[in-house]
């Protein structure tokens, strides 16, 4: 892998440990791939970006895109884990702890660099085979910490962060361009398409960024916030009129009511919740649920509860682990669409229906059908 430059996985999410071999060719919905390489290496040359969500002061940039033509995908065997506080409390604190101690950098104070346009979605760890007692592919041992993020319907961030090396991939090609630099920090950042890729070490941590349908300016400031050190984005904000302090629902042990549909926050930075069952009663008893402030939240009508997507979710997970659902690439809850959003490279109707069969309600799928360049949505049909 290591001689292939292979990095970041960025195959499939699922709700629990499963172990993925990562084949030829399906990678990130691109036609079949060939090793040709003729790029453009742009110079944008040398600006001052501003922080606009921390007021700090700007870092020096030296941008250079490197314009990818081709990628070349390989072969490795990982085992992905997926983490959420949902899953009992004791394994949740041991993950933070362990990705506090191995990257120096606490979850939350990470988290908190992200600017707040982009959702949060997954975290997840990569694991490979590693060595004990001198034999070869005894254990698995974690070597990536990923973060998915979203941004309105279709933007994608996938940040990986590694110790040791630079994080994996299921792909790869070889940078000809010139590097970039944000601060005094020097990055290797390409485009392949509507992705940007940006490779870097800060703070003696390997980070492997790619983004989809985001524009070079929101890169930026992605890459501007976590090369800086500021970590108190989201400090609790102390309401006058209430006299509490507001948090976001990653700090609650949740055991949600049936009535709640998911949360997000909107491109102006304020909360949106979905409710099933929209009354005064619901509403206040959400946000102190939440611990979020009702006079500065929004509310949708949903159709579908948290708990029933999320049981959807682990469903589809489920046969995606038992190579049931081997045309399924990626799945997700959409918490800004109170819906999930899977990925097939299948148009057959008897591999769609194997999905609808597990939504006993209908209509809360939205299917993407991706094979080569070709892309077609499709909303599952709700039941009668």
């Amino acid at each position: 892998m290591k001689n292939k430059k292979s990095k970041k996985i960025i195959y499939t999410i699922t709700s629990s440990a499963a172990v993925f071999v990562l084949g030829f060719g399906i990678i990130l919905g691109t036609n079949r791939l060939n090793n040709n390489q003729v790029q453009n290496d742009t110079h944008y040359g040398i600006s001052d970006l501003q922080d606009i969500k921390n007021n700090k002061e700007s870092l020096k940039t030296e941008l250079n895109i490197y314009r990818v033509s081709s990628l070349i995908s390989s072969d490795m065997d990982v085992k992905i884990d997926n983490y959420n506080q949902k899953m009992p409390q004791e394994i949740w604190k041991e993950i933070l702890e362990e990705f506090k101690v191995t990257n120096g950098i606490s979850y939350e104070d990470f988290t908190n660099k992200i600017p707040e346009k982009f959702m949060y979605c997954n975290f997840y760890t990569i694991s490979t085979r590693g060595y004990k007692d001198n034999n070869l592919f005894n254990e698995y041992r974690k070597h990536d910490y990923v973060f998915e993020y979203r941004k309105d319907n279709d933007g994608e961030i996938i940040i990986a962060l590694c110790k040791e090396e630079e994080p994996l991939r299921d792909y790869f090609f070889e940078f000809k361009g010139k590097k970039s630099k944000i601060g005094n920090t020097e990055l290797e950042i390409s485009q392949y398409n509507n992705k940007y890729m940006a490779t870097f070490k800060f703070d003696n941590v390997y980070y492997d960024i790619e983004t989809t349908n985001i524009t070079e300016n929101e890169l930026l400031e992605l890459l501007q916030s976590i090369l800086t050190e500021n970590t108190n984005k989201n400090t609790p904000a102390e309401d006058k009129d209430v006299g509490v302090k507001e948090q976001t629902n990653e700090d609650i042990n949740t055991d949600y009511p049936e009535y709640y549909g998911g949360k997000y926050v909107d491109n102006n930075g304020n909360n949106v919740i979905w409710i099933c069952e929209d009354n005064t009663t619901n509403r206040k008893e959400i946000c102190k649920f939440l611990g979020i402030i009702e006079s500065k939240t929004t509310f949708k009508t949903a159709k579908y509860s948290y708990n029933y997507l999320e049981e959807l979710q682990n469903k589809i997970s489920k046969k995606m682990i038992d190579k049931e659902f081997t045309f399924v690439t990626k799945s997700a809850v959409m918490e800004d669409n109170n819906n999930i959003k899977v990925t097939v490279i299948s148009n057959n109707e008897s591999d769609l229906n194997k999905i609808k069969t597990l939504d006993t309600i209908g209509g809360a799928i939205d299917i993407e059908y991706n094979t080569n360049s070709s892309v077609k949505k499709d909303l599952l049909v709700e039941k009668k």
